[in-house]
């Protein structure tokens, strides 16, 4: 098996690539084609978003697609609505074709927010309601692999945080690490419910999707509800780090995309599957931070 991963360098591709390197035997993995914006050795360096360049994917031999790179900031995806398009809607559909054409399977990563978030848990058979741009364009980018083939599949995923790529690319850790060092009194939202899902779980689920040939919408997520807030008060007891200084935040600040209130998924499909429930949000927060 032939295997091209898109945003390989990325928080959850990095994730992605590290297991599928160490179950390549299990899997009958004979290449792992790994795809980056930058430049790099051992990537294929170029920028989805240029509608040439993608194209030179074509120049690759590949049997399956996991596409994990997008435009994942709302507010950029509200501001610059056409390189939201370009990346998350025309460089999907274009890469759906391609595995089309080729007849090889595609995985897309696509997000908790086509749902609105106002009546979770929301199952894979839920209709979608995206109340912002991001959310829009991975629900157009989702519909276009699920069109191009009935074999594809589409795997759900919320809030995530890992450091396989480095903290400094998980926004969860690193903005809470930041606000905890920085002693200034500061608000942090404690309104919009997180269910924080580990990298490393969402990679094994990837997995479990290639083993299973699995097709159709599933959903990986955490099962910890929280906030911000509690997530940075959580992060400074395991670091040691004073906490005092950081309030909640109970009223909503002005942003550019509104985010779903609550979007939790339903895992029950997944687990179905074969999917193992994993460890609760402090277990492995102190199991990554006490290691990095």
């Amino acid at each position: 098996m032939k295997i091209l991963i898109t945003g390989a360098s990325g928080m959850l591709g990095s994730e992605i690539t590290n297991l599928l390197e160490q179950q390549k035997d299990q899997l009958g993995i004979t290449t792992i084609l790994k795809q980056r914006q930058q430049v790099a050795k051992g990537f294929i360096s170029l920028n989805l978003a240029d509608k040439q360049a993608i194209k030179q994917l074509a120049d690759y031999e590949w049997e399956v697609i996991i596409h994990t790179a997008a435009n994942r900031d709302p507010d950029s995806c509200a501001t610059d609505s056409e390189a939201a398009q370009q990346i998350n809607v025309n460089a999907t559909a274009w890469l759906a074709g391609e595995a089309r054409r080729r007849n090889a399977y595609m995985l897309y990563i696509s997000t908790d927010y086509v749902f609105p978030g106002t009546n979770p848990p929301y199952s894979e058979n839920d209709p979608t309601e995206p109340i912002n741009n991001y959310g829009i364009t991975k629900l157009l980018g989702e519909q276009a692999v699920l069109a191009a083939s009935a074999q594809n599949c589409s795997l759900r995923v919320p809030f995530l945080y890992g450091i396989q790529a480095g903290i400094e690319q998980a926004p969860m850790l690193a903005g809470s690490i930041k606000a905890l060092q920085n002693p200034a009194q500061q608000q942090i939202d404690d309104i919009g419910i997180r269910y924080p899902t580990y990298t490393g779980d969402v990679a094994r689920a990837v997995v479990l999707l290639l083993d299973k040939n699995a097709s159709g919408i599933y959903h990986c997520s955490g099962e910890d509800k929280t906030t911000k807030y509690r997530i940075a008060k959580a992060i400074g007891k395991i670091l040691g780090l004073p906490h005092n200084h950081l309030q909640p935040q109970i009223n909503p600040s002005p942003s550019i995309a509104p985010r779903p209130h609550d979007s939790h998924l339903s895992t029950s499909r997944l687990k179905e599957l074969g999917w193992e429930q994993p460890l609760p949000l402090l277990k492995r927060l102190e199991e990554l931070l006490s290691n990095s």
